[in-house]
């Protein structure tokens, strides 16, 4: 089973502030998942190559490796289709 992740800024979805979300998509099995990971950030510190964010304060770092994190986990914090995570 190949499991792919890939992180995507969501500027349709930006606050008034002009911050957007950054959303997680799990590849499995030619299925697509994708939920928010709940950190939201300008989108001129936003490195689509990457896929992080831009930027070497404490802030940035620490945000970089919850992408990280939620990157490696193995349970999905969301319902794949159909399916109940262990977080539910």
């Amino acid at each position: 089973m190949r499991v792919t992740v890939n992180f995507t800024l969501k500027r349709t979805k930006s606050r008034a502030d002009g911050k957007c979300p950054v959303y997680v998509r799990y590849t499995m099995n030619n299925q697509r998942f994708e939920c928010s990971t709940g950190i939201f950030i300008h989108p001129d510190l936003w490195n689509a190559n990457k896929q992080q964010i831009s930027g070497k304060s404490e802030e940035i770092k620490i945000l970089n490796n919850r992408l990280e994190y939620v990157g490696l986990i193995k349970t999905f914090p969301c319902t794949l289709h159909g399916i109940p995570s262990q977080h539910q």
